[in-house]
């Protein structure tokens, strides 16, 4: 699990989580679009309380190797300003078959947006505006993370 501030090397994750025992390696990128609600976005840009988020992280990987057959995952968000068509999330999970490995990364983007202390402030041509992830509404709740569904 990372954060870091530089543009995410997806290949270089999918090579750390590869392992000749795996035949399924799920990807998961989230990458900046160029509009939200007929508005043009600019860019998109990244906080976080850094030492939780690393703690949170490792708590969602340790729930997903309890939950499903995998052999390794990678989490990295990136915390800074991303642009248009940069990636800002990536998580790889590799297991012998697809079924845990996509299951599992669906898991962890999940568990990522509703328990992660991670803020994204949307950068438009006319204007910007901090937005909340619905998910993170559960961490309202303070629901545990062993009893987080998708």
């Amino acid at each position: 699990c990372e954060v870091c501030e530089d543009e995410i090397d997806v290949d270089k994750i999918i090579r750390a989580v590869s392992h000749p025992s795996c035949g399924a390696i799920s990807t998961f990128c989230r990458v900046t679009r160029d509009t939200f609600e007929g508005k043009q976005v600019v860019e998109l840009q990244y906080e976080s309380y850094d030492r939780l988020t690393l703690k949170v992280m490792n708590e969602i990987c340790d729930e997903i190797s309890k939950r499903w057959n995998v052999q390794s995952i990678a989490i990295v968000h990136r915390l800074s300003t991303v642009k248009v068509g940069e990636v800002s999330v990536c998580i790889c999970t590799a297991s012998s078959h697809r079924k845990d490995a996509i299951s599992s990364c669906a898991f962890a983007i999940d568990a990522v947006e509703a328990y992660c202390p991670i803020w994204k402030r949307e950068v438009y041509s006319d204007g910007s505006v901090w937005k909340e992830n619905a998910e993170g509404r559960t961490m309202a709740n303070h629901v545990p993370l062993s009893a987080f569904q998708l």
